[in-house]
């Protein structure tokens, strides 16, 4: 009867462009019409689809009216939950699970996640197994499963119901950001990635923007899509987008492409603000300075760290690295020797082998390296050839490196500089209009003039070239790293950005 009445009336005046007279004539209409349900109803819904106010007390007025009991208790449910009193917006709720329609549906999407926001987790999947058995699960009750599951680290059933969930609703910004975590701590990256691709490509608010710009270099990291991840860390350092995460990344990167003037600003940063710097991070800053002939440095740095040298073996192996690198090969023997005794890694070895041969103790040399197995690093190749056990024979496909001392072939070592920096996409590459075979016969020149250091495998120089010729990190270079056999054939070059200090040592590196 109600409708008949009123239907007409209730649509002309929603058309009523004014808000405020508008709800004027609703309120005028309530009163005139003595409270019809129908009105109230309508009145009601405009109001609470609309966020309007007043809509509550009509609501509980048709709370035992048959006719609208659907539509009420999905209403209240949802106003309760809103405002904060979830086991009470729950009571309602629970009213319409067996009913079916758009507000039964709804309310069986909402119930997990007041349930989940209740910390009530056994009834999340209790409530879930309830719509499985009547076939009418929704995306809701698949995500808040999953986060359920991924709390008990069950991490392949919350995969596979997130997933659903997405599938079910791919246009929910939470679904695909959960996703994208739990296949980032999954070590899924690059599943994590496109969930990312995905979230940037929606309407997100500025703050998950944000942070997703700063999780693209991580996950590219971890993808070993380094240069495309220095890149990323740039763009976001140019628009002052950083954490700490970020600048311990650029810092390892840094040093990774020779930019060690970032590097050490990143270090720097990281050391003085308490960010995350790791002694990973001190010993990897500790053989970027001793690359650049700051042995000095590095020992001044290793004596301001708290190192349990019982515990952490790594770190002072890098000091041992140092000393035999300044020659100092007695007490980098005793710090191996020591080494050796709490862990049998094969580095350790090595290097106390390296020690030995330089001091013309190549017998006890050769019998400490018949120890471990032969492989395929620059080191192990150089002593086993250095002291006639060098088996090609062993190798499955055999080193480059170990082809070059052998049998030394400049065309092979052209092509991998040529390859490796002829790409101006990348990181670190030889500027257009250089001729890189005619840039390495000088370095060649150069390098000829110097006098070589044997103090480790081979000799490595840092040169100035006088001119920019590479572009590392978006920025111009001439500095060079040249590095040589033992014979003073040319192995390797890498353009490099130095650290202020270690610009001052531009001819010999090591």
């Amino acid at each position: 009867m109600g409708e008949e009445l009123y239907k007409s009336k209730i649509d002309e005046i929603l058309q009523e462009e004014n808000l405020k007279l508008r709800n004027k004539k609703l309120s005028k209409l309530i009163e005139e019409s003595k409270h019809d349900h129908y009105v109230l109803a309508r009145v009601a819904q405009y109001r609470f689809e609309n966020g309007l106010q007043g809509y509550l007390d009509l609501l509980h007025e048709l709370e035992d009216d048959d006719d609208y009991f659907v539509f009420t208790n999905y209403c209240l449910g949802a106003t309760y939950a809103r405002r904060g009193q979830k086991e009470k917006g729950m009571e309602y709720l629970e009213k319409l699970f067996v009913y079916d329609g758009y507000y039964p549906e709804k309310a069986r999407e909402m119930y997990p996640e007041l349930l989940y926001e209740t910390e009530d987790y056994e009834n999340v999947l209790g409530f879930f197994e309830y719509l499985k058995e009547n076939n009418i699960l929704n995306h809701s009750a698949y995500f808040y499963a999953a986060k359920v599951y991924f709390h008990r680290r069950k991490f392949s059933t919350a995969q596979e119901y997130a997933e659903k969930a997405v599938e079910m609703n791919p246009d929910v910004i939470e679904y695909h950001n959960f996703l994208r975590a739990l296949y980032q701590d999954t070590k899924q990256y690059r599943e994590a990635l496109k969930q990312v691709r995905i979230l940037q490509s929606m309407n997100i608010n500025q703050a998950l923007r944000n942070k997703l710009d700063l999780i693209v270099p991580e996950l590219l990291f971890n993808l070993e899509q380094k240069s495309t991840s220095m890149k990323a860390i740039k763009e976001n350092k140019d628009r002052d987008l950083t954490n700490g995460k970020q600048e311990s990344l650029y810092f390892q990167l840094g040093v990774h492409y020779g930019d060690f003037k970032s590097a050490e600003e990143s270090a720097k940063k990281l050391i003085n603000t308490g960010g995350v710097f790791s002694l990973k991070d001190y010993s990897n800053l500790m053989r970027m300075y001793s690359v650049e002939n700051l042995c000095d440095k590095s020992l001044e740095l290793y004596k301001t760290l708290n190192v349990d040298e019982n515990k952490e073996l790594d770190i002072v192996y890098s000091k041992a690295c140092i000393l035999v690198q300044m020659g100092k090969f007695d007490e980098a023997e005793k710090i191996l020797t020591s080494l050796i005794k709490k862990s049998r890694k094969a580095q350790y070895y090595r290097l106390l082998v390296l020690c030995l041969y330089f001091e013309n103790k190549n017998d006890e040399a050769r019998k400490i390296l018949k120890l471990i197995p032969q492989d395929a690093t620059r080191l192990d190749i150089f002593l086993r050839n250095e002291l006639g056990i060098l088996d090609l024979s062993t190798y499955r496909e055999v080193p480059t490196h170990a082809k070059l001392v052998k049998n030394y072939d400049y065309g092979i070592v052209y092509k991998q500089i040529r390859n490796r920096y002829d790409d101006n996409s990348k990181v670190l590459y030889f500027n257009d209009g250089i001729n890189i075979g005619r840039f390495m016969n000088d370095i060649k020149d150069i390098i000829g003039g110097i006098t070589p250091n044997y103090r480790m495998q081979s000799s490595v120089y840092l040169i100035d070239y006088g001119k920019d010729v590479a572009t590392v990190n978006s920025t111009q270079t001439g500095h060079i790293i040249a590095e040589t056999l033992p014979n003073g054939e040319l192995i390797n070059l890498k353009p490099v950005i130095p650290t202020d200090e270690g610009r001052q040592n531009y001819q010999r590196v090591r």
